[in-house]
This record gives C-alpha cells, sequence and structure tokens, in this order.
C-alpha cells in the first residue's frame, strides 16, 4: 500500500510574438505581442494498493486532485487588448483492475469511475468588453472484462465493455452582440462494445486479427444512435533469425463527436470564436503499414525501414471564417478527403564492444487534401522531411559523450504558391565523472532556423551541473542553465492554410543549489 502528496506550485513570466501569414491578398498579417503573468498550482492525494500473488494480481488506486490555473495577458499588435482567464479543475478517480491467469486462460476485470468538476472563466477587455464562463461537470463509469483462451497455436480473446457518460455544461458569454448565448447543456452517452481477437503462432508467422465492434447512443440535443466498426490486421513474419517483416491493414467508422451536437458559440480567446455544425454524419480512415527490421547483437548492427499509407474520408469540411475581428471555426456539408504517406528507416552500430553507438534515423512525408476558408474550397499539399544522426557512449571509463543534430524541411504547396522553411538542431552533452561520489555534467544546445524569406534565427545554449555525493544519506547539487544568457528563440510553422513565425522571451541565466537528505 503506497499513499502519495503532491503539491507543485509555479509562477511564470510570458513573452511572446507571432506573425501569421494567411496567403490571401484578402486576409491582412496578423500580428500579435504577448505579454502574460500566469500562476498555477496543482494539488494530488492517491492512495493505491496493489495485490501480486500466484493466481491473480490485483491493483486499487483512488486519486484526488485539484488545479487552479489563472493568467493575465497584455496582447498588441494588430489588436490592442487585455485577456484574463481563470480555470479550476477538481477530479477524483478510482481505478480498480484485476489480473487471473493460468496456462490455458485469461480473465481481466477493469473498472473505472471518475468526476470530474471544471468551471473556465475568460474576460476580454478593449474596444469592447467580452466575458465567456463555462462550467462542467462530468461523471464517467467505464467497466471492461477480457476473457482469453490459450491453445497451442492459437489464442481467442474477447473484450466487452460498458462505457457511460453524463456532462453537464453550463455555458454563458456576454459582449459580443449576435454571438451571445446563455444555457445549460445535459447529454448522457453510452458506449458498448465488444472486441474479439484472434491470434496465430507457428512456424515463424504470427497473425492477429481483431474486429472492435461499438454501439453508441448520444441523448443531447435529440436522441442518436451510432454503429462504430474498425477491423484490424497485424502479420508478422520471421524471415531469418535475424530479420522480419510485418504489416497491418486497418479501417475506421467513425460515428461524430457528441460535443458537435451543442452548436453555441464558444469563445476560445479574444479573435477565435467555435461554432458547431450538428452535423450527425460519419467519417471513415483507412491505413496500411509495412516494416522490415534487421538485428544482429553479435555485431551491434540494427536496421529498421516502414511506410505507411493513410486514407480519410469524412462528409464535412473544417471551415474558417473571417468575420471582422473574429476568425469563426465551423463544419460545413461537403466531402473531405485526405491521403498522406509517411516513410521512415534508421540504424544503429555500437562500436568499442557496444560502449560507443553511432547511428542516424530519417523520415519523410506527403500530404494532400482541401480546407475552406471563407466558404471557398482550397487544396493544399505538404511535404516534410528530417534526418537526426547522433552518437553517444563511453569514451572513457570517465568520460561519456551523448551528440545529435537534426534537420528538418517543410513546404506547403497552396494554389500553386510554395512556401517552404529549414531547420538545424544539434545539442551536445558531456558527463565527467572522476569518482563514485562526483560527476560533473556539460550541455550544449544549437537551434537554426532558415526563414522563407532568407533571414536566418540562431540560438545556443549552454547548462552545466555538478553532484557530489557526501554520505550514503547526504547529496549537493550545483545547476547553471543559460549560462550565455541567451533571451530569444524563434521558429516558423505551417497551419493548415497559414504560415506562422513565433518569437520567444526565454528565461535568463539561472542558479540553483540543492541539499537532498535521504532518512
Amino acid at each position: 500500500m503506497r499513499l502519495r502528496l503532491d503539491y507543485m506550485g509555479d509562477r511564470l513570466v510570458y513573452n511572446s510574438g507571432v506573425v501569421t501569414d494567411y496567403f490571401s491578398t484578402q486576409i491582412p498579417t496578423f500580428i500579435q505581442k504577448n505579454n502574460q503573468r500566469s500562476q498555477n498550482h496543482a494539488l494530488t492525494a492517491q492512495f493505491k494498493s496493489e495485490t501480486n500473488k500466484r493466481g491473480y494480481y490485483l491493483q486499487d488506486k483512488l486519486t484526488l486532485s485539484g488545479i487552479w490555473d489563472k493568467s493575465n495577458s497584455a496582447i498588441t499588435g494588430s489588436f490592442n487588448h487585455s485577456q484574463r482567464a481563470d480555470r479550476r479543475n477538481f477530479s477524483v478517480e478510482n481505478d480498480l483492475k484485476l489480473v487471473k491467469r493460468n496456462e490455458k486462460k485469461l480473465f481481466t476485470l477493469i473498472s473505472r469511475h471518475t468526476l470530474l468538476h471544471r468551471p473556465y472563466r475568460l474576460l476580454v477587455s478593449g474596444s469592447g468588453d467580452a466575458e465567456q464562463s463555462i462550467g462542467t461537470t462530468d461523471f464517467r463509469s467505464t467497466t471492461e472484462t477480457q476473457f482469453g483462451k490459450l491453445k497451442r497455436f492459437w489464442k481467442y480473446y474477447l473484450t466487452a465493455g460498458l462505457d457511460l457518460n453524463y456532462h453537464r455544461m453550463n455555458n454563458r458569454l456576454t459582449g459580443l452582440g449576435e454571438f451571445d448565448n446563455n444555457g445549460v447543456h445535459e447529454a448522457f452517452l453510452s458506449n458498448l462494445y465488444t472486441s474479439p481477437q484472434i491470434d496465430y503462432d507457428r512456424n515463424g508467422w504470427r497473425i492477429s486479427c481483431r474486429i472492435p465492434l461499438r454501439w453508441l447512443h448520444h441523448s443531447i440535443a435529440g436522441q442518436y444512435d451510432y454503429v462504430n466498426i474498425s477491423p484490424r490486421i497485424n502479420i508478422w513474419r520471421q524471415l531469418t533469425a535475424k530479420s522480419e517483416l510485418s504489416g497491418s491493414v486497418a479501417y475506421r467508422l467513425n460515428a461524430p463527436k457528441a460535443y458537435l451536437n451543442v452548436n453555441v458559440p464558444v469563445l476560445s480567446d479574444y479573435r477565435n470564436l467555435f461554432i458547431a455544425d450538428n452535423p450527425n454524419k460519419y467519417a471513415s480512415d483507412a491505413a496500411a503499414t509495412l516494416s522490415y527490421r534487421y538485428r544482429n547483437p553479435m555485431k551491434s548492427l540494427f536496421f529498421n525501414l516502414s511506410a505507411t499509407y493513410n486514407y480519410s474520408r469524412s462528409s464535412m469540411m473544417s471551415n474558417q471564417l473571417f468575420v471582422d475581428d473574429f476568425i469563426i471555426s465551423t463544419y460545413t456539408d461537403r466531402i473531405s478527403d485526405n491521403d498522406s504517406w509517411y516513410f521512415k528507416g534508421g540504424f544503429s552500430k555500437g562500436l568499442g564492444h557496444s560502449k560507443m553507438v553511432v547511428g542516424a534515423d530519417a523520415n519523410t512525408s506527403y500530404a494532400s487534401a482541401s480546407s475552406m476558408r471563407d466558404n471557398a474550397v482550397i487544396p493544399y499539399r505538404q511535404t516534410t522531411a528530417g534526418i537526426k544522426p547522433y552518437f553517444k557512449g563511453s569514451v572513457a571509463c570517465f568520460l561519456s559523450l551523448n551528440y545529435e543534430a537534426e534537420y528538418g524541411f517543410s513546404r506547403l504547396d497552396i494554389d500553386d504558391k510554395i512556401n517552404d522553411y529549414h531547420t538545424f538542431h544539434q545539442n551536445l552533452f558531456a558527463t565527467i565523472i572522476p569518482n563514485d561520489d562526483i560527476h560533473f555534467t556539460v550541455g550544449t544546445e544549437h537551434f537554426l532556423t532558415r526563414f522563407p524569406e532568407g533571414n536566418i534565427a540562431n540560438l545556443v545554449l549552454l547548462d552545466a551541473s555538478a553532484v557530489w555525493k557526501a554520505s550514503n544519506r547526504i547529496r549537493f547539487s550545483l545547476t547553471a542553465n543559460n549560462l550565455l544568457n541567451r533571451r530569444n528563440y524563434e521558429y516558423v510553422n505551417y497551419g493548415t492554410l497559414s504560415r506562422s513565425e513565433h518569437s520567444f522571451r526565454i528565461r535568463p541565466r539561472s542558479i540553483l543549489a540543492s541539499i537532498q537528505y535521504r532518512f
């Protein structure tokens, strides 16, 4: 049995900026500078009981937690606003797990009950004032059992469960004219599911077939019933003692999310509104993966390669509406397709009797999809690539090194316009251990971003620490972060139909001295 109490308090001064280009002459470039102060307090109590015997395993865990989070922001740039957010989260959770197994049968029972209460409040002040208050109470009960029968080459499993969820939301929005609303929304969701599975393992072949089936009932702004199915087949083949080939094929038919039936405006921040559309339509996706792996422990040589294809289709398409100073995110009744490829591979080689390892990982992806902006369909394509070489290990008995470098490339094509950027990140850490009681660590990181216009952001960070173990009970440590006192960090990324350049004011040089005493 174990009783654990945790408290965490954090105060943060946060300075950041973002410049967003929407690749449209009708939508001006958005500039935001945010000076934010936040406070966070979290308190958690957990009692855990665990029994592990020959015939069964039993675990029961009770967790109580409370989180208080508030922040104040002064926002300048395209708009001048102040913003205050208050968030509280109280929860009680009980988690029970029972496992019984012998040579021929397996039985598992999992029961989880959770009660959450989350009152949130958002205040926006500027040319006009707005207030968003959302209080949610959520009770969820999940009970799941699994039965398995084990034979010589075959294994049969049957998983079944019932997931019940009661959700109550009290929503009030004022100060936005036509978007103002006030009401209580209640929902009861039930999810009855079963998942038969068959495994076959013989002569280097391992085949697994699983067919999850769900019946969902949503009682929210009406009564709705759905059926979800997501079959999956995995095939694994041992080619030689050192190599193997595996593949999988999966399909999913997904019901619409329950929250889409609550179509009142919800204010996310001073600029973004979300309005659901009650689509009541299914979405589907399919995926296929093929992987190869080679392992030679005697020579410390490892190699892997995989390819994945994903295709998804939905009867609704996300739509961004730019109305005055607001971005309204919603959905439109329109077919949406998305297909993507993802390739990755890597190798590693041990040196010096496996005291050192060198290797590299690489990946590339391609995605093609469409989205809507101001009710117009805009197709786009995104391509990414990256490579990550590394070296780690003990150069000498008193010195170990760890070096990693990562290069990334990303390109977004919209209406035959090409936008791309390059990133490079590398770090080197060295640990010096003159004896068993003293060790030193020095680390440096280098970040480099090349923006589409050709300008470059460059950042070098240096950290160091020292530890002295005075005795079996007393331990002293000294840690210094950002020794070069670098204060700014910049990077760029792509959204669905936009490019954002971010800048951050990072923490200055800091030194922490610690004393630990063990009873």
